[in-house]
């Protein structure tokens, strides 16, 4: 996955405990409400701007105007502080007759609910989400439908269109759009750049890439060498989550850790046993970059054993390059098999429909799990170190990609 770099200190490379809990708590109901139909919520007032179209020309290779023409035309919704919370844009290239409809709705949803559209009284369209990656803060989950004749046509036509999909919550969230100025900002000219503002520009700017645009994760294909990650320990840590009335509960929510990162320290993969104290359920979650393809689901294999598949539950903004989640019920059996096993395997699809395979060393998670939790201090100094390894293997890869300078004179 092609990921941004961002410095990371200690403390802050693995994410903050509190944090960690409160999504937990949020996530534990997840996979009991999936077995009841969605329910509707009330959703919040939203600023709509207008239907707008842009063609930007997009440079080629050699820095000349690309004769490609893509042409967008896009509406969003805001919060009442500005936020964009749901966009919506037709993008059509010159010479080509096919035509997609994108919408990108904020992180939180349970992306394997998939979306709806709803034109008017006609039934509803579904599709899955493509890919979850942050275009903008806590935005950026994508679903693309095939813009056909017809249904630009019931655009054109129509009167509201109504975007659909489900929160952690289960319940069904609604974004409705009025259509009445699309034909006209579609059929017309395109608008002038002075009729936006900076943010909506950079907005539109990246709802007009094509998904083949978008980061892929690198795919781990037969016979390469294993990427050169840096893994941290199995890892224990507990804490008492804060209930409704701030008070503290009596019950300890734990879990069992690891992750891997690249060199620069960037994570790529985090494997987490999440158990809460008096409750024999267990929640084995795993976290991948975003740039997957989460329509098509996430395995799980021990050892040699045969692939554990699930969906995605969700893409949360957890870190910047990472907040995919899937959850696998950890039962006895699965639980025992990571306890007695030599190697844990995640494997999921990039958005270049590539399989992308991320190992964990099971060799010090039983001693992890069925022993105390790590004391802070422990575990700030193992962060500590582990940082420090890092900032040495990212030096040495700097000087060893940095060009020799030889003692060339200067011709006279």
């Amino acid at each position: 996955m092609a990921i941004r770099i961002v410095p990371a200190p200690a403390l802050a490379v693995r994410w903050s405990l509190l944090a960690t809990v409160a999504v937990s708590l949020a996530m534990m109901s997840v996979p009991a409400a999936r077995a009841q139909a969605p329910t509707p919520a009330q959703g919040p007032v939203f600023a709509y701007s207008a239907w707008t179209k842009v063609c930007p020309a997009p440079p080629s290779s050699n820095g000349q105007p690309d004769p490609t023409l893509m042409c967008v035309t896009s509406k969003d919704g805001r919060t009442e502080q500005g936020g964009v919370v749901v966009a919506v844009a037709l993008v059509e290239t010159k010479g080509e007759q096919a035509k997609r409809l994108r919408i990108t709705l904020p992180f939180g949803l349970m992306v394997s609910h998939g979306s709806r559209l709803v034109v008017d009284q006609d039934p509803p369209l579904t599709m899955p989400f493509t890919a979850c990656r942050p275009i903008i803060p806590n935005m950026g989950c994508i679903a693309e439908y095939d813009a056909t004749p017809d249904l630009v046509t019931k655009f054109k036509k129509g009167r509201m269109m109504t975007v659909q999909a489900v929160n952690l919550k289960n319940e069904v969230i609604s974004f409705a759009f009025t259509l009445a100025d699309f034909a006209e900002a579609n059929e017309g000219p395109t608008a002038s750049a002075k009729a936006y503002d900076e943010q909506q520009k950079k907005i539109l700017n990246d709802l007009q890439k094509k998904a083949d645009e978008l980061p892929a994760a690198p795919a781990q294909r037969q016979g390469a060498e294993t990427p050169s990650w840096v893994y941290s320990t199995w890892t224990k840590m507990c804490a008492t989550p804060p209930n409704s009335n701030s008070q503290p509960s009596a019950k300890l929510i734990c879990f069992t850790n690891k992750d891997a990162r690249t060199e620069q320290g960037v994570p790529v993969v985090a494997v987490t046993l999440v158990e809460m104290e008096g409750e024999t359920k267990r929640v084995l979650r795993i976290t991948l970059p975003f740039g997957v393809a989460v329509s098509m689901g996430i395995r799980l294999i021990v050892d040699q054993d045969p692939p554990l598949e699930t969906q995605f539950t969700t893409c949360v903004s957890l870190n910047p390059n990472m907040g995919c989640i899937a959850q696998y019920d950890a039962a006895p059996d699965l639980l025992t098999k990571v306890k007695k096993g030599r190697m844990l395997t995640v494997q999921a699809v990039n958005l270049k429909n590539e399989i992308v395979s991320f190992p964990l060393a099971l060799a010090d998670f039983a001693k992890a799990n069925e022993g105390p939790p790590t004391d802070a201090k422990v575990d700030d100094e193992q962060q500590k170190k582990l940082q420090e390894s890092l900032q040495k293997k990212a030096e040495a890869l700097r000087k060893k990609l940095e060009r020799p300078q030889g003692a060339r004179k200067a011709p006279k």
